[in-house]
C-alpha cells in the first residue's frame, strides 16, 4: 500500500489534519513524511522554498501535467 504524506492546515489558532485535496487559497499549511518527519523545502524538492516548512496556498489544488495533485504557494512561516 502506497504511503501518502500528512497535511496539516492552520486554523483558528491551531494545526489540524486535512486531505491534500481539500486545500483552498489562503490556508496555511505543512507537510509531514509517512514516518512522521516535517518537509523542509529543499534544493532537490522545492528550490525556491530551501529552509521552509510551511506554505501558503495561491492555487489549487488542480491536477499536474504528471497527473498528480499540486499547489502553488509562497513561504508562510517556518523557515529555518
Amino acid at each position: 500500500m502506497e504511503e501518502f504524506k500528512k497535511v496539516e492546515v492552520f486554523k483558528d489558532g491551531e494545526w489540524i489534519g486535512i486531505h491534500f485535496k481539500d486545500l483552498k487559497v489562503g490556508d496555511k499549511y505543512r507537510l509531514f513524511e509517512p514516518d512522521g518527519s516535517r518537509v523542509v523545502g529543499t534544493a532537490d524538492n522545492a528550490p525556491g522554498f530551501i529552509g521552509s516548512s510551511e506554505w501558503i496556498i495561491t492555487k489549487g489544488p488542480y491536477e499536474s501535467e504528471e497527473g498528480v495533485l499540486a499547489v502553488e504557494c509562497v513561504v508562510g512561516g517556518g523557515v529555518k
